[in-house]
């Protein structure tokens, strides 16, 4: 089963005022169903998305989420997971799609993927898909602690896919994570991919695309 959260977040900056943006909200098509129902067998393979994503063009938008069918696949193998993931690899990848779109290419950062490799370890150790950190923090504020001073900052979330080839389709295929990957503003990208075999979703990715603050 494919699971997909999103948010929209607006951040933006006026001369000697800092604006924060209130609580992010997430939306979930079927989550009452979902509390109903008991957990899935070991054999069976289960993944879910997340996306947050921030314009400056300070609005707010609550977007949809979405399920697509996986449930027939097997568990993910350990030879799919076991090589790390590629950064340049990915950085190829998506700025390959954004050209497609007529968007920039996008510079791949060492504190971004930073902050992508702390998250993804963070939402590793409870076994969970979330926009925000078992200490409470947003993907703006895990960004910055790593020295990145964020003008904007959109953050993509994945549990449970097998490759990298399959984290960037899914998203691709959800609009709000599209939005996220095509964001027009981001200048700067991080991805990181943390497996933990003894877990129910076994990887754990996350995306970050930002934009640095104008000297």
């Amino acid at each position: 089963m494919v699971r997909v959260l999103a948010v929209l977040l607006a951040v933006w900056a006026l001369p000697g005022c800092a604006i924060t943006p209130p609580s992010s909200v997430f939306a979930s098509l079927n989550s009452s169903d979902d509390a109903a129902k008991p957990a899935p067998p070991p054999a069976q393979r289960k993944t879910q998305q997340a996306g947050i994503g921030s314009s400056i063009s300070g609005l707010w938008d609550s977007v949809k989420s979405g399920l697509s069918p996986n449930d027939s696949k097997a568990a993910v193998p350990p030879e799919a997971t076991h090589t790390a993931l590629d950064p340049a690899a990915a950085q190829k990848l998506v700025n390959t799609y954004r050209a497609q779109k007529g968007l920039k290419p996008l510079k791949l950062n060492a504190k971004l993927s930073e902050a992508a490799r702390r998250h993804s370890e963070d939402l590793a150790k409870s076994d969970r898909i979330s926009h925000f950190g078992s200490d409470g923090s947003d993907a703006l504020e895990r960004v910055r602690k790593t020295g990145y001073g964020a003008r904007l900052t959109a953050e993509n979330v994945g549990t449970g896919q097998r490759s990298l080839d399959e984290v960037l389709q899914g998203w691709q295929k959800s609009r709000d994570h599209n939005a996220n990957l095509l964001l027009g503003d981001a200048e700067e990208m991080g991805i990181a991919m943390v497996y933990k075999p003894d877990t129910q979703f076994k990887t754990f990715w996350t995306m970050v695309l930002s934009s640095p603050r104008a000297n």
